[in-house]
């Protein structure tokens, strides 16, 4: 099954674009993608954790998370491969966490 994280890196963003639009969350993905990208790392999209409720992959909670407006934004690093090191606000209602994985 294809999931959003199988895809390249740009064709996530055409879709990010698609599902949350350019305003406001939607702009602040991409910037945060172009963001990492400039400093010579591949960004791409890891996790998503709501407050109180516990971690969950974008791809297998898309419902939930499209009504929650949430998503994280994360770079892959081999030297820093497995370590929570990103974060971002996105909605300050709302804690947005980058985690590294395999």
């Amino acid at each position: 099954m294809e999931t959003l994280m199988s895809k390249p890196v740009k064709d996530r963003k055409k879709i990010i674009y698609a599902l949350f639009g350019r305003e406001p969350v939607g702009l602040r993905i991409i910037k945060a993608i172009k963001d990492i990208e400039k400093e010579g790392k591949k960004a791409r999209l890891i996790e998503i954790r709501k407050k109180g409720i516990p971690s969950v992959s974008l791809h297998c909670r898309l419902p939930y998370l499209l009504d929650s407006g949430i998503v994280v934004v994360g770079y892959s690093d081999p030297n820093k491969m497995g370590r929570m090191d990103t974060y971002y606000k996105v909605n300050r209602d709302y804690e947005w966490v980058a985690k590294l994985t395999e």
